[in-house]
């Protein structure tokens, strides 16, 4: 549950302590989340929490986003394993962030091929967030439609910018 005072509240300007450990309480493997990953949403925050997810593979990184948990669509189960299990990539994430340019860019085509083929989209933006265990998806009606199964008003939740859809794995660390 999200505090009343911290609504609409840049996550920088939250102190650490409020923010829960996992993007996924339940612990699913693979998760799928909501995520305002630069203020906390105004108004109805009914299911939202602060936390804190461990990626980047061996550089362990910690990103930190208010989210909202999603259901899977049953159907859409074994994409989501495939994207958490990373067979979009030659080569496990474990290094991604310091892999060379070349090497990341490819990394990035194999993951855009990868949604495309499940009628996905993912933005540039969006795309600049895709590490191990967090793998971004745009945070449209279309593709909560896809994944979920709802459509949740995206504009009813007055998030000034910064919503990803996220599918959520395991950090290799």
């Amino acid at each position: 549950m999200i505090a009343p005072g911290q609504h609409g509240k840049n996550l920088q300007d939250i102190p650490e302590q409020c923010f829960d450990y996992g993007f996924d309480r339940e612990d699913r493997w693979p998760g799928l989340v909501l995520a305002s990953t630069v203020t906390v949403p105004n108004g109805n925050t009914d299911g939202w929490r602060l936390a804190t997810q461990s990626c980047g593979g061996f550089s362990c990184d910690e990103f930190q986003a208010a989210v909202l948990p999603l259901p899977v669509r049953p159907e859409m189960l074994r994409f989501l394993e495939t994207v958490a299990e990373e067979e979009f990539s030659p080569a496990p994430l474990d290094y991604f962030n310091m892999m060379d340019a070349a090497d990341a860019a490819a990394v990035k085509k194999g993951y855009l091929s990868c949604l495309h083929r499940a009628g996905l989209s993912c933005s540039e933006h969006n795309l600049s967030l895709l590490t191990q265990a967090l793998y971004p998806v745009d945070a449209t009606a279309e593709n909560m439609k896809i994944l979920a199964g709802n459509c949740t008003e995206l504009a009813a939740m007055k998030v000034p910018g910064g919503l990803t859809i996220f599918i959520v794995g395991q950090n290799c660390d």
